[in-house]
C-alpha cells in the first residue's frame, strides 16, 4: 500500500493514479460492511484530485440521508479496523480514522447529505479537478505550508483555510 503519514507531520506526494483504485476498493469495502444502510460514498480531499500534490492519506466522505444513522455506521466502522475520533465540528462532520504501521492511511467525514459541508467538499474537489490555475495556487500554498509546518498537521491544515473559504464563498456567490 503507498499510502499512509505518521501521526501529525506533513509529506506531500506527487499525485499517484494508484489512489483512484484504493479508494474505489476502500469504497466497496464500506458499502459491504454498511450493508443496507443508505449512504453515498465519495473520494474527497487531494488524493481525489489529479495532478495535485497531496498527503497520501485517502479521505472518505460518506454522506447520509438519515442523521441517525451516523452512530450506526461509526458503531460497524469502529469493529472493521477504523478508529472514531468523533464529532469534530459541523464542516468536518464525524471523523474516523485507519492506522497502518503507525500511520494514518484513511480518513472518513461523515455528514448528513443535505449540509452545505458535504456540498462544499464535493464543490472544492471539483473546482480543483477543472481548474488548473486554482489548482496550481493551492498546491504551491501547500507546499509552503508543508515546508513551514512539516510537524504539525493542524497549522498546516489551519493556513489552507482561508484559501479554501475563498473559493466556497465565490461558488456559493457571496460577495
Amino acid at each position: 500500500m503507498n499510502i499512509g503519514v505518521a501521526n501529525h507531520q506533513v509529506t506531500l506526494e506527487n499525485y499517484n493514479p494508484d489512489w483512484k483504485a484504493l479508494f474505489e476498493q476502500e469504497a466497496a469495502a464500506l458499502k459491504q460492511a454498511l450493508g443496507g444502510i443508505s449512504v453515498v460514498i465519495k473520494h474527497i480531499g487531494s488524493t481525489s484530485v489529479p495532478g495535485l500534490r497531496s498527503k497520501p492519506i485517502l479521505d472518505i466522505g460518506i454522506g447520509v440521508d438519515d442523521k441517525y444513522n451516523i452512530e450506526i455506521i461509526t458503531d460497524i466502522l469502529s469493529k472493521n479496523n477504523y478508529s472514531n475520533l468523533g464529532f469534530r465540528s459541523e464542516q468536518m462532520g464525524v471523523i474516523l480514522e485507519r492506522l497502518s504501521d503507525g500511520k494514518r492511511t484513511h480518513c472518513i467525514h461523515i455528514l448528513e447529505l443535505s449540509s452545505q459541508h458535504w456540498t462544499d467538499y464535493l464543490n472544492l474537489r471539483n473546482l480543483l479537478r477543472a481548474n488548473e490555475h486554482i489548482r496550481k495556487d493551492y498546491e504551491q500554498l501547500k507546499e509552503d505550508l508543508a515546508a513551514l509546518h512539516y510537524n504539525n498537521r493542524k497549522a498546516y491544515t489551519a493556513g489552507k483555510a482561508d484559501f479554501i473559504q475563498a473559493h466556497l464563498k465565490t461558488m456559493r456567490n457571496i460577495p
